[in-house]
């Protein structure tokens, strides 16, 4: 992601569910296309946000399910690519990940955590990827979280 997009990052809105909750990270364009950008980062817990199970990523309109034990601590995410693709630091590409955050630091990014309007659309994106969000995360849920 180039300085541009950093600085035009317009919010991060946290919307909780039951179990589990979404940020929403809210760009004015979509790289080269000329609507908004909302990108999830979805948090998935094993019952009523006591112990986390996975993280949900929507990458290029296909799901990645990261467990928890994969994770590193505290959770981190990066956005890359001018579509503001999520990366998730793991366990496992954590290296990489910090080799690209620490090309970021030279970037003065200012980070806003602010409550809005949710995005109007659950659906979208291509036809062959159209699901929705919420529906795809129970399903990620009850195929992932024993004792959910």
């Amino acid at each position: 992601m180039n300085q541009t997009d950093i600085l035009q990052l317009i919010n991060c809105i946290d919307e909780k569910r039951p179990d589990f909750e979404v940020y929403w990270y809210h760009w004015p364009r979509d790289g080269i296309f000329p609507w908004e950008d909302f990108e999830p980062v979805a948090y998935v817990f094993r019952r009523s946000h006591e112990n986390l199970c996975m993280v949900v990523l929507r990458v290029g309109w296909k799901y990645k399910v990261f467990d928890a034990k994969d994770l590193t601590y505290p959770v981190a995410v990066l956005f890359e690519t001018p579509q503001h693709h999520p990366l998730l630091r793991t366990k496992y590409n954590f290296r990489v990940f910090d080799a690209k955050a620490a090309a970021l630091t030279s970037y003065d990014a200012r980070f806003v955590q602010l409550q809005g309007p949710l995005p109007r659309l659950t659906v979208e994106g291509p036809p062959m990827f159209r699901r929705n969000i919420y529906d795809e995360i129970e399903k990620l849920r009850a195929e992932n979280c024993r004792n959910a």
